[in-house]
């Protein structure tokens, strides 16, 4: 057997096999983390809508995301529409929904369920795509602690100081404490 035939009957499929295991195991654990974020989006959604004064916009938000939670495409646009937050070039701009301030104010034990709805929910859609997913990901990230940063240099403590409503995303951009 010559140093030829040795690579193309054993060392390319072995390179070929060694690929395909570790493709295998990357996408395992991208799926069990969606597994993860999506539990944790529907258990606080459950809570949320089995209330009765949940606004409608958040139910409505819900749904959506719900819907919207296994496309690999929307991957793409959580990436787009958070980095142009990112870059000041927000397109929505922030607007002011009052029946979700009051709803907070009224309780403001949902508060951790409306911010893991939407923390959760976005990673977890941006866990449906295996190659842009990362970057969606690292996006929100910045999104995420640009939040908190802005909340602590205000010195944000209250509920209704806390939540800021960007849009038809209902995104709190600050966690609650």
């Amino acid at each position: 057997m010559t140093i030829g035939q040795f690579l193309l009957y054993v060392a390319a499929p072995c390179t070929i096999a060694a690929f395909y295991i570790g493709w295998a195991i990357a996408d395992a654990i991208r799926i069990a983390r969606y597994e993860y974020w999506s539990d944790r989006f529907f258990s606080s959604a459950k809570v949320l809508v089995e209330n009765p004064d949940t606004p409608d916009r958040t139910i409505n938000l819900i749904t959506s995301m719900n819907e919207m939670l296994n496309k690999r495409g929307v991957t793409h646009a959580v990436y787009s529409i958070y980095q142009d937050v990112l870059l000041g070039n927000d397109k929505f701009g922030a607007s002011q929904d009052s029946s979700v301030r009051e709803f907070l104010q009224k309780r403001p034990e949902a508060m951790p369920h409306v911010d893991n709805v939407m923390h959760s929910g976005l990673l977890a859609m941006t866990y449906a795509n295996l190659v842009f997913g990362e970057k969606a990901r690292a996006v929100l990230a910045d999104v995420f602690a640009l939040g908190s940063m802005v909340a602590e240099w205000q010195g944000i403590k209250k509920v209704e100081e806390r939540v800021r409503v960007r849009s038809a995303s209902l995104v709190p951009l600050v966690k609650a404490s």
